[in-house]
């Protein structure tokens, strides 16, 4: 079954030829890893998250109905960092982080990335970070967040392999901005005076390049050398086996060409003159052909290499084993001998694993299933408003508070009486085990007083042996336990508590099904 990702900042909106192909190259690469891109989102997408503060701008994440939707139905977050250097970029972080505030593995690929003035600690809770340039790589080095340097994801792009354009014995300047060409005027005069024929622009935003991207690479091989202002015209030529030198002695495309092993030093050798650089270039041409060769035999595959679930959330619930083992004395304590537990926001299972390991039938739920588990019919993908079973099927319920802290009051409440409704006896509920990313936003749910108070009124009450079992720091991510009895269950339609009914065991928790066709069952069971 194929990985569900939510992609976002896709540069297939923006009409510019490597932008079209880096979005391609994207969808091909996910393909092969074994993903399906259930949701997608442009560069101009959500954008207005990005207005406030980055606090701010998590909450509004959190709290929106239409992401919410998204990060329930996928299984990993991918952004597309290509901009972060460029271009405005707190709503990617705000994205980031409201899905990482939701367990959710996070992928920041084919990066660029300037000084930071904030979001370190989102940059550092990605399960894979990959840049293309090396400026990026010193940033995130110097502030200790992990990464890895590969190739730009454009040589993953399908381009086409015939020409739509002949630019035989021509010069060709390309991925120059008119904004910018004034740097280049006069060094530009000497080469096409010097230059024996045709010189031809080859701008990568023009009209009509947006619906012949495909052709670009197989346009520019059939050039004699190219010029070029900037990192994508460099990638293109390099794509292309062309010589290419950089116009103007920083910037992007030199940054590209320092990455290059064996590039010719006398073509980027600044203190020689253009059309010196130029003509070293076209020596070395065999050099390009080869370099070419080679990009299309490695490429960037690497960028979805971690993308499995199992190998994403490292240094999240999987690291507290000192925690778990002090929720599993709590939970054994509670629940009779063989009973049913179920761990909303369960992660990456290792409390359902620990409970099933002392003999009690354990199952777990979250936004993203985790689908390369060798016992996944025991996790179930759902929301917190939303679980997969009949009612009081479950003897405990133990559910982490970041699962339920961001939702919205009415959301909440539908969700503490949606545990109760699977629930039978017990609510455990983890309270501020980890840092929650929009503390400002709701600041007042860090403490298991506001909880105790909050599930006071919705029905349910300390449970009896709450002051001998509940220790600080005994969640699974290093939280406080707080106990509630549920032996009157909250009516998930009306909100009145009812009396106890008659339990069964989950029908399987392994299996996705509305909560009306489990009731069904439950009752000819």
């Amino acid at each position: 079954m194929p990985l569900a990702v939510g992609l976002f900042n896709d540069s297939g909106d923006d009409a510019q030829v490597v932008s079209l192909a880096v979005s391609q190259a994207h969808r091909r690469m996910l393909q092969r890893a074994g993903a399906h891109v259930r949701h997608a989102y442009y560069r101009s997408d959500w954008q207005e998250l990005g207005t406030g503060t980055l606090d701010e701008a998590v909450a509004a994440a959190l709290a929106s109905a239409e992401l919410r939707r998204v990060f329930a139905d996928v299984d990993v977050i991918v952004v597309a960092g290509d901009t972060f250097a460029s271009r405005g970029h707190r709503h990617l972080l705000a994205i980031l982080g409201a899905a990482q505030h939701l367990d959710l593995p996070t992928y920041l690929v084919n990066a660029t990335i300037g000084p930071l003035t904030e979001g370190r600690e989102i940059l550092q809770g990605l399960a894979d970070c990959t840049v293309r340039d090396l400026a990026t790589s010193r940033v995130l080095k110097a502030l200790g967040i992990g990464h890895r340097r590969v190739p730009d994801a454009v040589f993953g792009a399908p381009f086409a392999a015939t020409a739509r354009r002949d630019f035989s014995d021509h010069l060709v300047v390309t991925d120059c901005h008119p904004s910018r060409r004034i740097e280049f005027t006069a060094d530009l005069a000497v080469v096409r005076g010097a230059w024996p024929g045709m010189v031809a622009d080859y701008p990568l935003d023009a009209p009509g390049s947006t619906h012949d991207w495909a052709s670009a690479v197989a346009d520019l091989g059939t050039a004699s050398a190219i010029l070029t202002g900037g990192r994508d015209g460099a990638a293109l030529a390099l794509r292309a086996g062309v010589p290419f030198v950089a116009l103007g002695l920083a910037g992007e495309a030199n940054d590209f060409i320092e990455t290059l092993d064996g590039y010719p030093a006398a073509a980027a050798d600044p203190t020689r003159s253009l059309d010196a650089r130029l003509a070293s270039a076209i020596d070395a041409r065999t050099w390009f052909v080869e370099a070419a060769a080679r990009c299309q035999t490695r490429g960037p595959a690497d960028a979805f290499s971690r993308l499995r679930p199992s190998m994403a959330l490292t240094g999240r619930d999987d690291t507290w084993s000192g925690a778990i083992d002090g929720a599993v004395d709590v939970v054994r304590g509670l629940t009779p001998a063989g009973g049913s537990v179920l761990h909303a926001g369960a992660g990456q299972g290792q409390l359902v694993e620990a409970l099933a390991r002392i003999g009690l039938r354990s199952w777990g739920t979250d936004v993203a299933r985790r689908l390369d588990r060798p016992d996944r019919n025991r996790y179930s993908k759902a929301t917190p408003m939303a679980l997969p079973f009949a009612d009081h099927v479950f003897s405990t319920v133990v559910v982490s508070a970041d699962w339920l802290e961001h939702l919205e009051a009415a959301d909440l409440d539908a969700a503490v009486a949606e545990l109760a409704r699977v629930g039978r006896d017990t609510l455990v509920v983890e309270v501020s085990g980890r840092p929650v990313r929009a503390e400002r936003a709701f600041a007042e749910r860090l403490s298991d007083e506001w909880w105790r108070r909050r599930l006071g009124t919705l029905g349910l009450t300390p449970h009896e042996a709450s002051d001998t079992l509940v220790t600080h720091g005994a969640g699974p991510t290093g939280g406080t336990l707080l106990v509630m009895s549920a032996h009157a269950q909250l009516c998930p339609s009306c909100r009145r508590v009812h009396a106890p009914v008659d339990h069964v065991e989950p029908v399987h928790a392994g299996v996705l099904m509305a909560a009306a066709e489990a009731r069904v069952l439950s009752l000819r069971r």
